[in-house]
């Protein structure tokens, strides 16, 4: 009997180590914050983006947080993309801060639910950064022609726009 419960204890053990293993291996759960700016604070919005960050790829979800002062709706979005940092080119309009700190670029699909509207879909590019230590990620809409700026949190968005002004980069 003790033999069993030891012999089954071990097998647990090893499911669970075998289970978890790929997850240490290179994805990791992340959030990146943004201010959307609407002017002020009563009309800008907190933005969220989940994301399960890997070498090869990169999935999150979007939604915004309720946050007190703050406009919020039920927009929910998700994007899928794939690592194309080697043939990834920068745009001319991009500010050389940018495009001199990129350490990876991932492409794929944004969809958005909007509240009483039907999925919208965009080709995104999620453009990682790093400039002096200091991790932002830039959001393309390839489609549409501009970038914004996201933060692992919701203070560093805040810091980078106290005016609650549009801080999109455009062409």
């Amino acid at each position: 009997m003790k033999v069993r419960t030891v012999a089954s204890a071990l097998a647990v053990i090893a499911l669970l180590v075998v289970s978890t293993v790929p997850a240490a291996a290179g994805n990791k759960s992340s959030e990146w914050h943004r201010l959307n700016p609407g002017g002020s604070e009563a009309t800008s919005e907190h933005e969220r983006l989940t994301c399960r960050e890997a070498d090869q790829a990169w999935s999150c979800d979007y939604d915004k947080l309720p946050d007190s002062g703050f406009f919020w709706n039920s927009a929910t979005g998700t994007f899928t993309g794939g690592n194309v940092t080697r043939h990834w080119t920068c745009p001319d309009w991009f500010p050389s801060e940018v495009c001199n700190n990129v350490t990876a670029v991932y492409q794929g699909q944004g969809v958005f639910h909007l509240p009483d509207s039907h999925p919208v879909t965009f080709t995104q590019d999620y453009v990682v950064t790093n400039v002096g230590g200091v991790g932002v990620l830039y959001v393309y809409y390839v489609d549409l022609g501009f970038a914004c700026p996201w933060f692992r949190t919701f203070a560093e968005g805040l810091a980078a726009n106290p005016t609650f002004e549009f801080d999109c980069l455009t062409p």
